[in-house]
């Protein structure tokens, strides 16, 4: 995955040429960009609830999808755009 990544964008590969030390960080945005887990099994909401103001009742199925989580503008700025330089994002709110 990492290789078709460069493939397709060789400024980034240049730049990991130049300096390997951003090896890591190369690796973390390729798995931020391109998610290996793209769903997971369905989850049941245990109580009515409001997230992101939707309302989403008791016992209603909810579907999560944790490659989205990774294009969230709030967690990495630009978030649709490759950068293997971008520093990591802070972790999610508990």
């Amino acid at each position: 995955m990492q290789l078709a990544v460069l493939l397709e964008h060789p400024d980034q590969k240049s730049k990991l040429i130049a300096d390997p030390s951003r090896a890591g960080a190369a690796v973390d945005e390729v798995l931020r960009f391109v998610s290996p887990v793209q769903i997971t099994k369905p989850r049941y909401a245990r109580r009515h609830l409001q997230l992101h103001g939707q309302s989403i009742p008791r016992r209603d199925v909810c579907m999560p999808l944790p490659a989205a989580a990774n294009h969230a503008p709030a967690r990495s700025q630009p978030a649709q755009r490759r950068d293997h330089a971008r520093p990591p994002p802070p972790p999610p709110p508990r």
